[in-house]
């Protein structure tokens, strides 16, 4: 039929034409899929590799400033020398994220790095832009990750401007922004301060940015401030993070541990 009538005829090659084009469009797109997500990776190793040698100079800078201050400048090596810096046990592994949830209270991330890859419960996790979230849960070849986006989490963090403590809690709204918590009234908090990690653990580095005030009030029945916090990673535009890895981590534990030991004895 399809030979012998025109019309039959027609019908089918423009329909076979159509299908062709749309198998065709739909390999391309696979392969330009591909494509970019290989370059997607290489983009991962680059930013990880940029991270490790501005924490090396940040803290290169730090110590200047502070023998500055105490009119002691130190000798140091004109290359980056990562044995200089007091984070050198910190080490970043990066990672795909295969799932994330924004719009729920209990929101959480997937990652395709687990305990095969050093991956362990309790480790930090950022992107370039700044503070994720912590891992949770761990499997030999995945991770679950908490994000600062999720009501159970608390992160430690202080104000760049007056180096005042605070807790990063989210109030389950709006995955842009957080609360900072426990601000003293007489701390000087403005618009615009910058928001980072304290470093008073063994999951952050210090100085990674968390994000920026966006509102700041106290009333005069209140102690500490009310401030909200524009967060530093865009949660609905994530594809890949680093996961950070403290190296000292179960020497630390043990330590832990041994304290409450003694604390339960009564010593």
């Amino acid at each position: 039929m399809v030979n012998t009538n025109s019309y039959h005829h027609y019908v089918f090659f423009s329909s076979a034409n159509v299908v062709t084009g749309n198998l065709g469009g739909f390999v391309g797109g696979i392969s330009d899929y591909f494509g970019l997500r290989g370059a997607n990776e290489e983009l991962l190793r680059q930013n990880m590799v940029l991270m490790e040698q501005v924490r090396d100079l940040q803290t290169r800078n730090n110590m200047l400033e502070q023998a500055i201050s105490q009119d002691s400048l130190p000798v140091l090596p004109l290359a980056v020398d990562t044995t200089l810096s007091p984070d050198r046990n910190f080490r970043f592994i990066e990672a795909k994220i295969l799932n994330l949830t924004v719009n729920r209270r209990l929101n959480y991330i997937t990652l395709n790095k687990g305990a095969r890859d050093g991956v362990s419960d309790n480790m930090g996790v950022i992107c370039s832009d700044g503070v994720v979230g912590t891992v949770a849960m761990v499997s030999e070849k995945f991770s679950l990750v908490l994000p600062v986006i999720n009501l159970q989490s608390k992160t430690s963090c202080r104000l760049d401007s007056c180096e005042y403590l605070g807790s990063l809690v989210w109030d389950g709204q709006d995955p842009l922004y957080a609360g900072l918590e426990e601000i003293p009234r007489h701390a000087d908090v403005k618009v615009g301060d910058k928001v980072c990690t304290s470093g008073f653990s063994d999951i952050f580095p210090i100085g990674i940015p968390v994000g920026t005030v966006s509102e700041a009030e106290v009333t005069d029945a209140d102690n500490f401030y009310s401030i909200k916090v524009r967060l530093s990673a865009d949660f609905q535009r994530l594809t890949g993070v680093y996961v950070v890895a403290f190296e000292d981590n179960a020497e630390l534990m043990q330590l832990t541990d041994s304290v409450s030991t003694l604390n339960a004895h009564g010593r």
